[in-house]
């Protein structure tokens, strides 16, 4: 889940480190609810209706943009050129 969020924001989850051992501290009835709560926050501050929210928009951080480009590795182009031939 860290890795995930710290692609499209880097930092809103602190240092993998840090979720990492936050994540151990709880039990894992608490570690459930804890992850989803996680999750749903950090899909409402991803949502174009909370960055327009003027209740949400001023305690939103400042937008970070990256761009990658990747090649796929060879195995990886070999099943997508098999899925874009079987349907084609």
């Amino acid at each position: 889940m860290w890795s995930i969020f710290d692609f499209f924001s880097p930092g809103l989850l602190g240092s993998a480190k840090d979720f990492k051992a936050f994540v151990k501290e709880l039990n894992e009835q608490a570690r459930r609810e804890s992850l989803w709560d996680a999750a749903a926050l950090v899909a409402a501050l991803h949502s174009p209706a909370a960055q327009t929210d003027p209740g949400v928009a001023p305690d939103l951080p400042e937008k970070t943009e990256m761009r990658v480009e990747m090649r796929p590795l060879q195995k990886q182009a070999v099943y997508y050129e098999r899925a874009v031939a079987r349907s084609g």
